[in-house]
């Protein structure tokens, strides 16, 4: 007897057992799945995807994916379904959808191409992005940002002077602030105050510069200003004394009110100038301001 082909298949009633549960999977899948028409259009959608943006299966299925893609990713969302039409196998990319509510939502949207039975369609899932998103920016505030305080650090700070100084052509000031006498405060009140005292000055120099100036917690005790100015103005020798003065007020910790000093140094430069140049002529004003006994400023013009 001639051997017989391998068959494909089962009985009927396993296919209709198959079916059910490729249409349970379909359904209850914990991320957006949609069954969409070579050019996009969705035909169904399972409830995890309709709660992902906000609206229902009719509505959704009155037109495509992009109809809820957010304005700046349709031209690379349209790129993508077009290299699908074109490769026939399948593509990745990430993408953002406007909800109903009108939030903003990244998603990464992975769709193949499937034609081994009846007419070519597309099947798309939809996952949300928003966790991952959220510790990725995490991570990255915590590279470039202080623990304690949640000011810019050393790396950071120079980097947006760097930055500034490549794109501005006005002139730039930088203060070094530096605490005179912090170290008794952590032997007579502890670490933890200490701590708290510096997280409080930090507030306290956010309060005294505009929204488009940096503050900076360098180290230690050691904080750091970087504010536009105009040349030959007085912004920077008053923006100084208003730091002394605001560290000069009393902190509250604990019950008890704790004073310290500070030795602020000021240098402002034009375009011209390096910020390596800029960050040393500060660090020296801030120098001269301690070795003149402290609680004061120097401001230096380059």
């Amino acid at each position: 007897m001639d051997a017989q082909p391998p068959q494909r298949g089962g009985t009927p009633r396993d296919d209709e057992w198959s079916t059910t549960a490729l249409v349970s999977a379909f359904t209850h899948a914990p991320i957006g799945m949609a069954l969409c028409t070579p050019v996009g259009d969705m035909v169904e959608v399972n409830r995890a995807l309709c709660d992902l943006v906000g609206l229902e299966a009719e509505r959704l299925c009155a037109g495509s994916l992009f109809d809820v893609t957010y304005a700046d990713d349709l031209e690379a969302a349209r790129a993508a379904c077009a290299r699908l039409r074109d490769q026939r196998t399948s593509v990745r990319h990430e993408s953002r959808l406007v909800r109903a509510d009108g939030t903003v939502l990244p998603v990464l949207v992975s769709t193949s191409w499937v034609d081994a039975s009846g007419p070519a369609h597309l099947v798309m899932h939809v996952q949300d992005l928003s966790d991952v998103k959220a510790r990725e920016q995490r991570l990255r505030h915590q590279a470039t940002h202080d623990g304690l305080t949640g000011l810019v650090n050393r790396e950071h700070f120079a980097s947006r002077l760097g930055r500034r100084r490549r794109a501005a052509d006005a002139a730039v000031m930088v203060l070094y602030v530096d605490l005179d006498d912090f170290k008794p405060v952590n032997d007579r009140w502890g670490h933890a105050a200490g701590d708290r005292l510096l997280a409080l000055l930090a507030e306290r120099l956010l309060g005294l510069v505009r929204s488009g100036d940096t503050v900076a917690r360098l180290g230690g005790d050691e904080f750091a200003l970087l504010c536009d100015v105009e040349a030959g103005s007085d912004v920077a020798a008053e923006l100084a004394r208003r730091v002394v003065e605001a560290v000069h007020q009393p902190f509250a910790l604990g019950g008890a009110e704790v004073k310290v000093t500070a030795s602020v140094g000021g240098a402002v430069a034009g375009p011209a100038t390096a910020p390596e140049e800029l960050l040393h002529a500060a660090d020296l004003a801030m120098y001269r301001a301690k070795a003149a006994g402290g609680d004061r400023f120097v401001v230096t013009a380059l």
